[in-house]
């Protein structure tokens, strides 16, 4: 077996160059390959109000549908202690693999202790071969969670999309709310996921609707709504020129491009007029057929 190992927090690009080599072995020596990660992972486990860009549930999807490949979770709780050789013995046990693929940067055992020196290291003992993976340069950055998490917050979607090679996304459920987009003629879909790491503001995407298998252009707001309650965090979406029902079904939203920040109007006809305009941002470049 090929294991490829990391936090896989993200799986930006630089996860993807693990990935990509990863699968490569696997093919050259027609061997199976995993990816194997932490839940939760060690920043959820020692701060608890650290929000993951990704959750687990998120994390599955990815490595199935754009890698097709399988992902299990250790659970941190139970390893946290391990020492270095002890986390790699329990590897070996769980997955007798052949190859282990994994960062420059990998640190692992409790303390951190570990770092790519074990892993070469301990090879002979455990009688398998390490593959490091040098750390991915983008714009002469160097590609980590960290910097995709400081774009996210602060609304640099397009630039952490390049980062991710995917367009961040959100799993959802559309909750019922107090009609208040419908009244003033932009019925929204309140869709009930996580916190994210974003800046308040408008964005445009694109929802999914999981039990329909079908996409739509759409544009939403993450934020506390100034203008109509400043109450909690919500993510709201709208789909242009589309009457849908979307009430309790399970849903996707990608963020492609950061349109505005969240700001408090002075009246309402001050907010529709600004839907309007951002509506007419989104579909601008829509081609019509």
């Amino acid at each position: 077996m090929v294991l490829i190992i990391g936090k896989f927090e993200s799986f930006h690009i630089g996860h993807q160059k693990l990935i990509d080599i990863g699968k490569s072995i696997s093919k050259k020596f027609n061997l199976p390959v995993k990816i194997v990660s932490f839940s939760p992972l060690p920043y959820e486990y020692f701060y608890k109000n650290y929000v993951p860009i990704y959750t687990k549930e998120e994390r599955k999807h990815i490595a199935k549908n754009k890698f097709l490949i399988d992902i299990d979770f250790l659970d941190f709780e139970k390893i946290r202690n391990l020492k270095a050789f002890e986390f790699l013995k329990l590897l070996k046990e769980k997955y007798n693999f052949n190859f282990i693929v994994a960062g420059e940067d990998f640190a692992f055992g409790k303390d951190k202790e570990g770092s790519f020196l074990e892993l070469k290291k301990y090879e002979n003992i455990l009688n398998y071969k390490s593959i490091k993976v040098s750390l991915e340069i983008y714009n002469n950055q160097k590609v980590a969670t960290s910097t995709i998490r400081k774009f996210l917050s602060e609304g640099k979607i397009e630039i952490a999309n390049k980062f991710l090679n995917h367009l961040y996304f959100t799993f959802g459920k559309v909750t019922s709310g107090r009609q208040i987009g419908k009244k003033i003629g932009f019925p929204t879909a309140n869709i009930y996921c996580k916190k994210l790491i974003l800046k308040h503001g408008v964005y445009k995407g694109y929802i999914y609707i999981k039990e329909e298998n079908k996409s739509f252009l759409a544009i939403a707001n993450y934020g506390k709504r100034p203008t109509l309650d400043g109450g909690k965090e919500l993510l709201e979406v709208h789909i242009p020129n589309i009457k849908l029902n979307l009430y309790n079904k399970n849903v996707i939203f990608w963020f492609e491009k950061f349109i505005r920040p969240e700001k408090k109007f002075n009246s309402i006809k001050e907010l529709k007029n600004q839907i309007k305009k951002d509506i007419e941002e989104v579909l601008k470049d829509v081609k019509v057929s």
